[in-house]
């Protein structure tokens, strides 16, 4: 007989992390939940939470590494269409924009140990900008930009750039997210559409015209580049009684 079962010992197989798993790990940690609400959400327990998280962080500069050529590739065929002379950077953990030639490139991280201007949240962060222009505007968070999208709209005068985590919940059904945000009904919604949708009619309302430069996809997240264009509201000039006062 196993010894361990002579003991009384029930020794079980691991479940294996996913890729996915992982991310999403990150993504909460980022967002402060505890080992304890993570693990409810993930069917694991707070030791498996504790330990998985360790082991990521021990090889940070590798994690995701696959992709990280591309996405700068990405963000330099942007650069050379927009032609900035500034940008703002609210998730700047590595300050990747430090050696190009912009005028000025303003820098934010809340972890205090990154070399940035700024050590705040993203939301307070960007709202000490609210009255300024930027040519881009980059928001590249572990977690969703969301409650800096209407600053990044307002302070972008060519481009923004926006990494969509909110794609890779659909592992998760996090619908409560996502419903209240974007409209998302299901699942089965093209869930990259419409919060590109509701970036564009929200562009509307501070007189930005917002299409689509590209998109690009790393693990289910994706990234999208955005052109950025201003215009002024003419459709009164069209208003009878407008062209009426106008006249007198």
């Amino acid at each position: 007989m196993n010894k361990n079962l002579e003991m009384g010992i029930i020794k079980s197989i691991p479940k294996k992390w996913s890729k996915e798993e992982e991310e999403y790990l990150l993504e909460e940690k980022k967002k402060w939940y505890n080992n304890k609400h993570i693990a409810e959400l993930l069917w694991r327990t707070e030791v498996s939470i504790s330990i998985k998280y360790k082991r990521i962080h021990k090889k940070d500069d590798t994690y995701n590494k696959k992709h990280i050529l591309e996405k700068y590739a990405a963000n330099n065929n942007f650069i050379d269409f927009i032609n900035p002379n500034t940008l703002l950077d609210a998730y700047a953990w590595n300050r990747y924009y430090k050696d190009f030639w912009f005028k000025k490139y303003v820098t934010n991280d809340k972890d205090k140990t990154k070399k940035t201007d700024y050590s705040l949240e993203a939301f307070q962060f960007m709202s000490n900008f609210y009255n300024k222009k930027f040519d881009i505007v980059d928001l590249d968070p572990f977690g969703s930009a969301f409650d800096c999208f209407d600053l990044a709209i307002k302070i972008a005068s060519k481009g923004l750039i926006i990494t969509l985590w909110e794609v890779g919940h659909k592992r998760f059904k996090r619908l409560d997210f996502v419903n209240s945000r974007y409209w998302i009904t299901s699942i089965e919604d093209d869930w990259e559409s419409k919060i590109i949708d509701y970036i564009i009619q929200r562009g509307k309302i501070y007189k930005k015209n917002i299409k689509v430069y590209s998109i690009k996809k790393f693990n289910r997240i994706s990234r999208v580049y955005l052109e950025v264009n201003s215009f002024k509201e003419m459709s009164q000039w069209n208003n009878k009684k407008y062209l009426k006062w106008k006249t007198n």
